[in-house]
């Protein structure tokens, strides 16, 4: 009874690793596309709130803001097609995303932190929502 146990438990383990690291190498993929570097230790979930942090040169943070939240939506995407796929499987959808850019600013680093929904990342990854209107939509504040 106890290894019964303990196997179901490491499987579920093993599924939510595999389902992480998944997002994860989705998230880092798509940045490197465009040219923008990501460390796994720039990512992670904390609940069901992901957040990624990214750097930026001087004036390009809303470019690298909107890769970002792409990022996260293509990775959500991907999660969603597995879960379809498979339905052992359980997609990975925070509902809550947080893209960080740290901006340098002369000697200072200034962070700019946006939030968003997962509606608002769902709805910029399908296309319902230019880019434009979805940076207008976002949480943004900087430290």
């Amino acid at each position: 009874m106890k290894k019964t146990v303990v196997i179901v438990l490491l499987l579920l383990c093993v599924q939510g690793l595999f389902a992480s690291y998944s997002f994860y190498k989705c998230v880092r993929t798509t940045c490197a596309n465009y040219h923008i570097d990501v460390d796994l230790r720039d990512m992670g979930f904390s609940g069901n709130h992901f957040l990624l942090t990214l750097n930026s040169m001087r004036n390009n943070f809303e470019r690298v803001i909107l890769i970002g939240y792409l990022a996260v939506g293509s990775a959500i995407l991907k999660q969603n097609y597995l879960e379809d796929k498979n339905k052992d499987y359980e997609a990975l959808n925070p509902s809550l995303i947080t893209v960080r850019v740290n901006l340098p600013m002369g000697r200072n680093i200034t962070v700019i932190s946006t939030t968003a929904t997962l509606k608002q990342i769902m709805d910029l990854s399908n296309g319902i929502v230019e880019p434009a209107a979805f940076m207008r939509k976002i949480n943004m504040t900087a430290h």
